[in-house]
């Protein structure tokens, strides 16, 4: 295979993959199982693509996504948790009327998170976590017809709505502060105030804290866990965790030392306060569950208190 479309082919297997999905529920009928065998291969393909992806590899798209070793690793964390979705999906489906929707929203929100990690834009990556994050709300509300999976999803896209105009509130503001939206150290574009600069980035700590369900703003986890089918729990519980820590590391490793240059706002600290706390309260709830969702959803919060302390 030709060096230069290996590099490509892990998103493109995904973005084909959608339409894959789709076009086979199209021309067959009754194949749920082959639509399962296709979208485990899919991600299979996806996933050892990744893997073979040299490691010098620098593709870049419109200039607002970068495609490197920094994206592609995460990609295969991604696709990595979509297989383990698949191979679970293909026993909850068997009794689904559609079951191509759910496989194809997998296979979509995977595809968005890639591009989440590869954003150099802020703008750009906020519409692709929004997209990866709509396919979630859907896999969530899946069983529509059980009120516990509806209820889930609704709680899940009330914070989550909320969540996305705090962060999209902290990005207009770094925007009037810098006039920039690019991914990048800062201090040489800096034109606002060291305060607004302060406050924004406070909002997309807080933000983000709501997606990667940090105390305290974890209460919508636990219900949301609970409430949704299997192969969403395991896959909110990984990938889209993981896409959220893409964003934070990737936002604060280039811009984060700037601020505190600038505006002398120390994030480590704040960062540590939100390890201790999310570490603390996540294993103490833990410790107190009957249900195995809601035990996976505290212990899922503690596990983002570990993460935090890097």
């Amino acid at each position: 295979m030709d060096p230069g479309t290996l590099d490509y082919s892990p998103i493109l297997v995904l973005l084909v993959g959608v339409v894959a999905v789709f076009t086979q529920d199209l021309v067959r009928e009754n194949s749920k199982t082959t639509l399962a065998i296709t979208s485990v291969t899919l991600t299979l393909v996806c996933l050892i693509s990744t893997l073979l992806v040299t490691t010098h590899t620098h593709l870049s798209v419109g200039g607002v996504f970068v495609f490197n070793s920094y994206s592609f690793f995460f990609t295969a964390v991604f696709s990595a948790s979509a297989l383990l979705a698949c191979i679970q999906s293909s026993a909850y489906t068997e009794t689904k009327s559609n079951p191509f929707e759910f496989y194809a929203l997998i296979l979509a929100a995977t595809a968005a998170m890639s591009f989440v990690a590869a954003a150099t834009n802020l703008m750009a990556l906020f519409v692709v976590f929004e997209a990866a994050t709509v396919s979630t709300y859907a896999m969530t509300a899946y069983s529509r017809r059980q009120k516990s999976s509806a209820e889930a999803a609704i709680k899940f896209f009330v914070v989550g709505a909320v969540s996305s105009g705090i962060i999209l509130y902290g990005i207009s503001l770094l925007y009037i502060a810098t006039g920039s939206l690019n991914i990048s150290p800062i201090t040489t574009i800096i034109h606002g105030g060291s305060q607004l600069l302060s406050v924004a980035f406070i909002l997309l700590i807080a933000g983000f804290g709501f997606k990667v369900a940090a105390v305290p703003f974890h209460m919508w986890l636990p219900d949301t866990y609970e409430g949704a089918p299997y192969p969403t729990t395991s896959f909110l519980s990984s990938a889209s965790k993981v896409m959220g820590f893409a964003a934070l590391v990737k936002i604060f490793f280039y811009m984060g030392p700037s601020v505190t240059a600038i505006a002398g706002l120390d994030w480590r600290l704040i960062f540590a306060a939100l390890a201790l706390l999310t570490m603390t309260l996540g294993n103490l709830a833990a410790l107190v569950q009957t249900s195995f969702k809601r035990l996976l959803a505290y212990s899922s919060i503690s596990q983002s208190g570990y993460i935090l302390i890097g």
